[in-house]
């Protein structure tokens, strides 16, 4: 269990595992001698993610800003939710390098198996306090309460808990508790809790009276998002050539990698450390496709030359065959031989169907010989046999228009988005304003409760959004020509709504969610 004061000490943790943690400058191509890195002229390993550049894209950035605001000015518990390898750790180190050196900040990491007091001893000693050996559960919670309430008005107080999905509900109840009754506290204590998406369902249980819990969540990248972070991983490492993954690449990274960076990296690693090997031990220069088809037309080559003459002719149609194109049958049966699919079938012959036309000519009686004209008898017989034919050929059936069934109705169009009133005020707003977010929680019972409780205070709205297939319920307030004019607007709000940490938000990306919540 780890324990920090400096936040310039390193702390890996489950993400950092997963990312493979640093690798050496020299590591070598697996049974190629040369190093990979100096091969395609990076300065450092580019997917280490303990050495690894923030990347500001796919809203990290927008949810760094947040935390910075919420983590001085909410004294409310702020959640970070996402899967291992998504990113967690990466966001604590840039949040903690945003700070001021002055503030008073513990960072503790949550094993699996844990003792409740060793770790609350931890806290304690985190924040340069001396706790007795024998203090009991009690005693710590109160200590670290006194500690935020005695401090230096400005600084801050915080605590940051990595992995906080460990905890049990005894001791995870206990640290919110620490949140209770702060009104008055010259410096609050600020929670931060890092962990994965089912902590948010527990906290939502617990229920504990004036404690607010904003959830953050650090949902994994899409498809275009994952091209964009290797390239910014590239750029940081100092690589500035040619793209080294192709689209294939990309979708096969993402697709095994399920958008999270953590996975994403050492996947990333292996393709480059191919790509520095010789071709021989590398990948295929061509793709199969054209290595099969250039096997086929080298087939159809050789055999025009085995099979030609040494006359002139011979010679004029083995050339000829030899600068033709392939037959199309040779090519698409090296195609389909490349995606492993049968080839098409050969047409079935032209003609018409049997039993269905009158006897072919050749069938009736031959003229008499002579003038080339048949005898009457000749003609009769003819006849005759065209009659029986004609009788005997099954009926057409009727034609199609007369049984077709009449066409489907026009599908009805789709009805305008079922918007609440809330979100159509907020769909109506200039895309330039801004707002302030107050809360944002996976709960809609706790979000609800928390608008009664300011019932006449100040107009709140929320609407709802979607965030990693569930529901996410937001409350704003406000609507503001600039984030400078909603900034200083919070002065003026209620001392609860202050405690909540709004911050400013533009009504463009309030809108593009209300909105896409509804297409989907």
């Amino acid at each position: 269990m780890a324990v920090e004061n400096d936040r310039q000490a390193p702390a890996w943790s489950g993400d950092d595992l997963i990312a493979g943690g640093p690798v050496a400058a020299g590591l070598k191509s697996a049974g190629a001698d040369i190093d990979w890195l100096q091969a395609l002229g990076l300065l450092r390993d580019p997917f280490d993610a303990a050495d690894a550049a923030f990347f500001p894209g796919a809203g990290r950035q927008q949810l760094l800003d947040q935390l910075l605001h919420q983590c001085q000015f909410s004294a409310s518990a702020l959640v970070v939710l996402g899967e291992a390898g998504a990113g967690k750790s990466a966001l604590r180190r840039e949040l903690l390098s945003h700070l001021a050196a002055d503030d008073d900040i513990c960072t503790i990491d949550v094993p699996a198996i844990y003792d409740a007091d060793r770790l609350l001893a931890q806290i304690v000693a985190g924040f340069g306090l001396e706790a007795a050996d024998s203090a009991s559960r009690g005693q710590l919670l109160a200590q670290i309460r006194h500690f935020c309430q005695s401090g230096e008005e400005g600084s801050l107080a915080l605590l940051l808990v990595e992995n906080a999905h460990h905890l049990d509900d005894q001791l995870l109840s206990a640290l919110l508790s620490l949140l209770q009754g702060q009104e008055d506290s010259i410096r609050p204590l600020h929670l931060v809790l890092f962990g994965d998406p089912t902590l948010a369902l527990r906290l939502d249980n617990f229920g504990i009276v004036d404690v607010l819990v904003h959830d953050l969540l650090l949902e994994p990248l899409d498809r275009e998002e994952v091209g964009e972070y290797l390239d910014f991983c590239l750029q940081q490492a100092g690589y500035s050539g040619e793209a080294l993954f192709t689209e294939r690449d990309l979708d096969t990274l993402w697709r095994q990698s399920q958008g999270l960076p953590g996975r994403l990296n050492p996947l990333a690693r292996r393709l480059l450390i191919e790509a520095a090997a010789p071709a021989s031990e590398g990948r295929p220069r061509l793709p199969l496709a054209h290595v099969v088809a250039v096997t086929v037309l080298a087939g159809v080559l050789i055999m025009a030359l085995f099979y030609g003459g040494d006359s002139d002719e011979s010679s004029a149609d083995t050339a000829a065959v030899a600068t033709a194109p392939a037959p199309a049958a040779a090519v698409a049966a090296a195609d389909a031989a490349a995606r492993q699919l049968p080839p098409d079938p050969p047409p079935a012959p032209s003609g018409p169907v049997a039993g269905a036309a009158p006897p072919a000519l050749e069938n009736l009686p031959s003229p008499a010989a002579g003038d080339g004209r048949p005898t009457e008898a000749a003609a009769a017989a003819a006849e005759r046999e065209v009659a029986a034919a004609v009788q005997a050929t099954p009926a057409a059936p009727p034609a199609a228009f007369e049984s077709a069934p009449a066409p489907p109705p026009p599908p009805a169009a789709a009805p305008p988005p079922a918007w609440s009133a809330d979100e159509a005020a907020l769909m109506a707003s200039e895309e330039s304003a801004y707002t302030l977010q107050l809360l944002a929680a996976a709960s809609e019972d706790s979000v609800r409760q928390f608008i009664r409780r300011q019932a006449g205070a100040v107009p709140l709205r929320m609407f709802t959004t979607r965030r990693a297939g569930k529901n996410w319920y937001v409350v704003v307030h406000g609507n503001f020509p600039s984030a400078a004019s909603a900034r200083s607007a919070i002065g003026g709000l209620p001392a609860a709504l202050r405690e909540a940490g709004p911050w400013p938000r533009s009504m463009l990306s309030v809108q593009t969610e209300i909105a896409s919540f509804h297409r989907n």
